[in-house]
């Protein structure tokens, strides 16, 4: 497997492209708008350094609109885009009924996925044969 600084994927987010970022070298996050028809540049949504904060709540508006931006990365890499909704109490209806991308960087969740496999198996047969050899 190739080692790949950059991890990039583009969403639709309502009728506006947006791009989410990520530098694994300075563990940078960025969310940027990308240009279309009626825009020339991109726009930088959100910028944030997530080395010393594995959790990560932020809130953005694009296009008067009002988004929260989710990031866990402590064992299990997750980013998603909710839209809030102060009126429901139940925090797990909330979440569910009002995510709008359930995943920014789906292939960078799917390899911490599956290095957490790894080193789940890799452990459990280093114990099973330390425990054989006794």
């Amino acid at each position: 497997m190739k080692f790949k600084r950059f991890e990039e994927h583009s969403h639709q987010l309502e009728n506006t492209r947006i791009k989410a970022n990520y530098d694994r070298l300075l563990c940078r996050f960025r969310l940027l708008t990308l240009p279309d028809n009626t825009q020339s540049e991109t726009e930088v949504i959100t910028d944030k350094y997530l080395l010393l904060s594995p959790f990560h709540n932020g809130r953005f508006t694009l296009n008067d609109v009002d988004y929260q931006l989710k990031i866990r990365w402590f064992l299990i890499w997750h980013s998603s885009i909710i839209k809030p909704n102060i009126r429901s109490q139940d925090k797990a209806k909330r979440d569910s009924k009002n995510v709008i991308i359930p995943e920014l960087l789906p292939y960078k969740r799917k390899t911490s996925i599956m290095l957490c496999i790894y080193v789940f198996l890799i452990t459990s047969l280093k114990i099973g044969l330390s425990l054989y050899a006794v």
